[in-house]
């Protein structure tokens, strides 16, 4: 009975010696799996940083090319307004060239019309001194 109990005794001790270099073994798996996992882990988050960073780096590129696109749009619409202001002064001066012209028709027109009224009154001049010196006669 004794020498069952020492069999039963080493029986269960080399079961518990089994148990734990099988606890062991999982241990060690466990902990390469972690460490398999760990790495994983931090090569996402390596890759997930890589790509937040080339975001912003694309978001940065797109705002510097909004403003120059704003830098643009402001330089058109001065160009614009320096070529409306060069049509304006181009008008002005034509104007102010056609304005003497114009003038200078008017002023003739209106010595045209003088020139008419004068000849028309002395026509009515001789008219009345013709009559005048034909009742002297009488």
């Amino acid at each position: 009975m004794v020498s069952q109990l020492k069999t039963i005794k080493n029986l269960q001790i080399g079961l518990c010696q089994n148990q734990i270099e099988i606890r062991e073994v999982l241990s060690v798996g466990l902990i390469e799996s972690l460490a398999d996992s760990k790495r994983e882990l931090q090569t996402k988050k390596d890759i997930l940083e890589q790509e937040i960073l080339q975001k912003n780096h694309i978001a940065q590129t797109l705002a510097n090319r909004e403003v120059e696109a704003n830098c643009h749009a402001e330089a058109i619409l001065l160009l614009k307004a320096g070529i409306d202001t060069a049509r304006r002064r181009r008008e002005v001066r034509f104007e102010s060239i056609d304005a003497p012209e114009q003038k200078l028709m008017d002023d003739s027109q209106k010595e045209e019309e003088l020139i008419e009224l004068a000849e028309e009154r002395c026509a009515r001049s001789e008219v009345t001194i013709s009559d005048t010196d034909t009742s002297s006669l009488n």
